[in-house]
């Protein structure tokens, strides 16, 4: 949460926000789930997101940049057509939703020597981020 106080912290806010923008991020946008094709305990899990969860895209194909995806949900949407469930999630990097890591998140093991001192706040989107190279 940002509490923006005056004409200062709104400056500050939109300066973050630029500099977090400043860099291309791939998007995956949207996944479409073959929900007929889940097993019970797959569908319900599917069934159960929400907006504002992040999601993990497993086993990108080939001309990705990435083998996986890390999203948040904005939304979605359905069809059924001949013994078919299609359930279409939209997905937004988390950098791009301003979700970051949260402090209890971290593992508690990890110490100042282990992060990145250049990193910041806002690309740590999971604990590894914190990690320097």
């Amino acid at each position: 949460m940002t509490e923006l106080h005056g004409a200062t912290d709104a400056q500050e806010r939109a300066q973050q926000i630029l500099a977090a923008q400043a860099q291309p991020l791939w998007n995956l946008g949207q996944v479409t789930v073959l929900v007929h094709r889940l097993t019970t305990p797959e569908r319900d899990r599917v069934l159960s997101l929400i907006s504002g969860t992040r999601v993990i895209i497993n086993g990108l194909p080939e001309g990705s940049p990435y083998t996986q995806f890390q999203g948040i949900v904005e939304g979605w949407s359905e069809t059924y057509a001949n013994d078919q469930h299609l359930l279409t999630f939209s997905l937004s990097d988390p950098r791009a939703s301003y979700q970051a890591c949260a402090w209890d998140e971290v593992d508690v093991s990890l110490t100042w020597e282990n992060v990145d001192p250049t990193i910041q706040w806002y690309n740590v989107v999971v604990p590894d981020d914190l990690i320097g190279v």
